[in-house]
């Protein structure tokens, strides 16, 4: 066995092992990806939801000051027909 030969096993394993270390950090890389993706799916449904209860919030509110608003014109007009 010569040293071209040697030199030729040692490439060949140290490829081997690079090679399965890129695979192996692929994978994992990978299963990271779509961790952060369903993750950042949960939060956008998250905000969606909290966005959905704000709007009922500000609908409710905004009926509510109508509503309001309407018995305080109610309340007048009674106080006016009271008061003649």
């Amino acid at each position: 066995m010569d040293a071209f030969e040697i030199l030729v096993i040692i490439l060949s394993v140290s490829l081997f092992l690079f090679l399965t270390l890129a695979i192996a950090l692929v994978i994992i890389l990978i299963k990271i990806a779509r961790s952060i993706n369903r993750v950042t799916n949960k939060a956008a449904s998250i905000v969606d939801n909290v966005e959905a209860a704000g709007q009922v919030m500000r609908d409710a509110a905004n009926k509510a000051s109508v509503t309001r608003s309407v018995v305080n014109i109610v309340e007048a007009i009674v106080d006016r027909q009271k008061s003649k």
